[in-house]
């Protein structure tokens, strides 16, 4: 089996600089302390600039990159209202030594103010594949019953046209 196996030690990859920044589901920030900045970028904080620019996607194949800047400010977090940025950096010489590009999952949906003292939803649309409404109420009655006693409302007419069409 030896001979499947190299004798050389592995050699090392250089997978160059680390990330310059960082992102949780709604902030950005910068990622590196001072020391790290020197190291891997040869900048301190005084001389680099941050900025981020946002893209607005209209369709799956239609987004366009927003002009307007927005300064990274190190050793703080940024709330990020967008789905999509390109952070850049530069250094004192406004030559560029950064690029990246993230994601965002900015909550689309305001909550809203319920009733939760019966901890019950708002809506819930429960649809079960393969299965009419006759054979619902015939074959799954006590299932139906229990519905009907927690407030569930039934959608009359309404219809799938094959499998997994809901």
């Amino acid at each position: 089996l030896r001979s499947f196996f190299p004798t050389e030690p592995p050699s090392k990859i250089n997978c160059g600089s680390p990330p310059l920044t960082d992102s949780d589901e709604n902030y950005l920030w910068i990622n590196l302390t001072e020391i790290e900045l020197k190291k891997f970028y040869n900048v301190t904080s005084d001389q680099m600039q941050c900025y981020y620019a946002p893209y607005t996607r209209f369709s799956d194949y239609v987004v366009t990159k927003n002009e307007t800047l927005s300064l990274l400010l190190f050793g703080q977090r940024t709330k990020i209202d967008w789905e999509y940025i390109q952070v850049f950096c530069e250094n004192s010489n406004q030559t560029q030594i950064y690029v990246d590009f993230h994601a965002f999952f900015p909550s689309s949906m305001k909550e809203v103010e319920g009733n939760d003292e019966d901890g019950k939803y708002n809506v819930m649309i429960l649809g079960i594949d393969s299965v009419s409404k006759l054979n619902f109420h015939r074959m799954l009655n006590a299932t139906a019953k229990t519905l009907e006693n927690l407030g569930a409302i039934e959608l009359h007419g309404y219809n799938k046209v094959d499998d997994n069409t809901y």
